[in-house]
């Protein structure tokens, strides 16, 4: 595969926020994380408690995940590398997810995971095998 692909680095948001008397309002305004903008919002909910999702990378689509509530544990790794774990347990807090990286998940009972990201839906953005994912150092 082309050595020219340049990755970001996955990374832990710490999202600023704006608290008065009627609660805290939670913001994603990082342009260098998505700078072509947000195309598409997807959220994740009602998935069985412990139950594993994700199992694939983007070719291209790079994406910041946020648990609205409950815990989602986030393993993402890059191409020949260990993976990483982050777990989501504050709405305060997301990971960004550059394209080629694997990514998998695993919610705790009543968790929603909500994601953001820089392109529209398409299959043929997705690897979904892990062994041909490996292929892309």
């Amino acid at each position: 595969m082309s050595s020219k692909i340049s990755l970001q680095k996955v990374q832990l948001i710490d999202f600023p926020k704006v608290k008065d008397s009627t609660g805290i309002l939670h913001f994603l305004e990082r342009a260098d994380l998505l700078p072509e903008g947000i195309k598409r919002a997807f959220w994740i909910s009602e998935v069985s408690e412990q139950s594993n999702r994700g199992k694939h990378a983007h070719l291209r689509e790079s994406q910041v995940l946020v648990a609205v509530s409950g815990i989602v544990e986030v393993w993402a790794h890059q191409a020949g590398q260990k993976a990483v774990k982050f777990s989501l347990d504050r709405p305060n807090l997301g990971v960004f997810i550059p394209a080629l990286t694997w990514v998998e998940t695993k919610f705790s009972k009543g968790a929603i995971l909500l994601g953001f990201s820089n392109q529209e839906f398409s299959e043929s953005d997705y690897i979904r095998n892990l062994d041909e994912f490996e292929k892309y150092q």
